[in-house]
């Protein structure tokens, strides 16, 4: 039986109680408590998760413990889920509890406790004392770690916490309406709706990656130093137009040429779906890249040939955008490896699609090698994706851009940033073209194909398979496809 058995305070969770009841009873490490009372496979990490077969768990243990019904403490983590915006598919994070502990000194020292709000990845500051929430001490500078000796000072360097200078600087700072919408009463009732909780932690990601043309949600944050500043720095890209300036600035900067392909203010401004009030610049004008918001896959399984900066990562959908070309084209283009993955793990996995990740630096110099001024003379061709002799011979456009990007035509593009249109030399594009189609003979046509080249209907092609002019191919994937030979022979006959 522990020595001080106390109660549970109105503003704290599972963890936050546990800590302190370890901190009173003169234990420290919070996975030694849980051993010290004997919970049956004591939890070890991951505390602001405590998953059904874990409080089943620790039930017991702590009853024997406190010589009491514990019920409604292994309840305190029920508020987590019976507060339903704590976790929200779709959002930048889905989840807003953090797994790092984030605390307000000035708290700590006069109350001994731990406010279940603080873990909150949506809140900068104790709203008491207008404090920072710090997760990282500012002496040595290394993580706060679920140590029972934080109520007092840091576990790491055992320096009694202070209320730094720069911490200070908060103290004679307002709320604004946007921060004091973000901070819940103790039950959980938050004045922010869905589309503010959402536009937060999509600025919040854009703070700590910048410069980035790509955005991924995370399913929970991950630990970065000072995640409390990055909160208000994404608050500031949210309600203050200086800064958004300064933002833009500092973008053209970073990517020079590369805003033309994708802009992050632009995106931002694109994403963005609340409308907030303006308020004080707050003078955040670091704009540090935080490696810790890059996903495992952009780096770890990135390919090896070429350097990766994840700030040019772009999904296959931006990349469509950016040079300006249909998602069928572009998807022609990576099939054939001309536009390499990134991530090269998933490069199997077609279903997938916007798991897919390009770099736009490589891509924009492979690109600008045929950026060049065409020869306006007779014998030369401009093919769109509306050329009707493209469809004719069963090619897609993107296969024409492929060919010019892998030498097999002669060809001009007109800018890294628009592939919408192509110059080509007329004798060489038809013997391109004559070869293509030979090829397409040996494989089975896809029924949209087929119609585009004949120039009809899918349900006229379908009408010649019942007549008996044209054989369905005899392995039918996803979709209809014609026998290839049979649709050559359909075209070479007087009937076509």
């Amino acid at each position: 039986m522990l020595r001080l058995r106390y109660y549970p305070k109105e503003n704290e969770a599972l963890t936050q109680y546990l800590m302190r009841l370890a901190y009173m009873n003169s234990h420290f490490k919070l996975y030694n408590f849980l051993k010290y009372i004997k919970m049956e496979k004591p939890k070890a990490g991951r505390f602001g998760l405590w998953h059904s077969v874990q409080l089943k768990n620790l039930a017991p243990a702590l009853s024997k413990a406190l010589n009491r019904d514990v019920t409604k403490v292994t309840a305190l983590h029920q508020r987590h889920h019976q507060v339903t915006w704590l976790f929200e598919k779709g959002r930048t994070s889905a989840e807003l509890v953090v797994d790092f502990p984030r605390i307000c000194t000035a708290c700590l020292v006069e109350d001994h406790v731990m406010d279940w709000r603080w873990s909150i990845a949506t809140v900068a500051r104790c709203p008491n004392h207008k404090l920072l929430l710090i997760d990282t001490c500012p002496q040595c500078h290394k993580p706060i770690s679920w140590d029972a000796n934080l109520f007092e000072f840091c576990p790491s360097c055992k320096k009694p916490w202070e209320i730094d200078a720069s911490a200070k600087v908060y103290e004679e700072i307002e709320f604004t309406s946007l921060e004091r919408s973000l901070w819940p009463d103790v039950d959980g009732k938050l004045q922010a709706n869905s589309t503010v909780l959402a536009d937060i932690t999509f600025a919040t990601y854009v703070a700590a990656r910048p410069f980035d043309m790509l955005i991924q949600a995370f399913s929970r944050v991950p630990y970065s130093a000072g995640h409390s500043e990055l909160i208000l720095t994404g608050m500031q890209l949210l309600t203050s137009a200086e800064h958004r300036t300064l933002w833009n600035e500092r973008c053209v900067s970073h990517l020079q040429d590369f805003t033309k392909n994708i802009h992050p203010p632009v995106q931002f401004n694109h994403w963005v779906k609340g409308t907030y009030d303006e308020s004080d610049f707050l003078n955040l004008t670091s704009f540090n890249e935080r490696p810790e918001y890059v996903q495992k896959a952009r780096v770890e399984y990135a390919s090896k040939t070429y350097d990766e900066i994840p700030r040019y990562h772009v999904d296959i959908f931006a990349l469509a955008k950016a040079v300006n070309l249909d998602i069928n084209d572009v998807t022609i283009l990576f099939e054939n490896k001309t536009f390499p993955m990134v991530n090269t793990s998933l490069i199997g996995n077609h279903k997938r699609m916007f798991t897919k990740i390009f770099n736009m630096h490589y891509i924009t110099g492979l690109i600008g090698e045929f950026v060049k001024t065409p020869p306006y003379k007779d014998g030369y061709l401009t093919i769109t994706a509306q050329t009707q002799s493209v469809t004719q011979h069963l090619c897609h456009y993107g296969d024409v851009v492929n060919a010019i990007l892998t030498k097999k035509i002669k060809g001009y593009l007109y800018s890294t940033s628009d592939l919408s249109q192509v110059i080509v030399p007329e004798d060489l594009f038809k013997t391109w073209l004559a070869k293509m189609l030979k090829t397409a003979y040996h494989y089975a046509v896809a029924v949209v194909d087929a119609a585009k080249a004949v120039g009809c209907t899918n349900d006229e092609i379908k009408l010649l398979v019942r007549e008996g002019k044209l054989k369905w191919a005899k392995h039918q994937r996803k979709g209809e496809f014609i026998d290839g030979p049979s649709f050559m022979a359909y075209l070479n006959s007087p009937c076509a």
